[in-house]
């Protein structure tokens, strides 16, 4: 358990689904909503899916999102703490994210939402805050909700998109 004191009085922003603030070169800190764990594409988030979605976006996309552990607010709420790396850039257009994705085999089911066929994953909240554009490495995602649907939650994606008539992608293009 991480002391209170984690947790700054002032953040630097505050999202739909985080607090952030800094401390410390080259990296911002993240607190979840008081008692809360993210959303999903399954809408409230659960411990077990916040952690799986923070591994999937360091694995398809080649973040660094770490567990720094569990702080109490004031208030007693629990608060899970991540970090990431920052990252110095501009936002991007839609259609810029929407090329970007599409680049790497995923298909737009949704104005900020894609689906990559082969890996069965879902790649939601692609809006203009959630990815950055840099110059060195183009569009870097910062904060997606990922989840790959299993059994009726997938079977119900491909029948609502039509995924099974999307056609394949190179998964090694995923890699960085």
């Amino acid at each position: 358990m991480l002391p209170r004191s984690v947790l700054p009085r002032r953040f630097l922003f505050q999202g739909g689904e985080h607090d952030v603030w800094t401390r410390g070169a080259g990296r911002v800190l993240k607190a979840t909503r008081p008692n809360e764990f993210g959303t999903t594409p399954y809408g409230e988030g659960t411990p077990y899916r916040y952690f799986d979605r923070l591994q999937l976006q360091n694995l398809v996309f080649g973040d660094d999102t770490r567990f720094e552990g569990i702080a109490l607010d004031a208030h007693g709420a629990v608060r899970v703490i991540t970090s990431q790396p920052w990252i110095e850039g501009t936002r991007p257009a839609l259609d810029e994210i929407a090329e970007y994705f599409g680049g790497l085999g995923f298909r737009r089911i949704a104005e900020t939402a894609y689906f990559h066929p082969e890996l069965g994953l879902i790649a939601a909240d692609g809006h203009e805050k959630n990815l950055k554009k840099t110059a060195a490495d183009g569009l870097v995602p910062i904060d997606l909700i990922l989840a790959a649907p299993e059994g009726e939650v997938l079977e119900e994606f491909r029948g609502r998109f039509r995924l099974d008539e999307i056609g394949g992608a190179d998964p090694a293009r995923l890699a960085r």
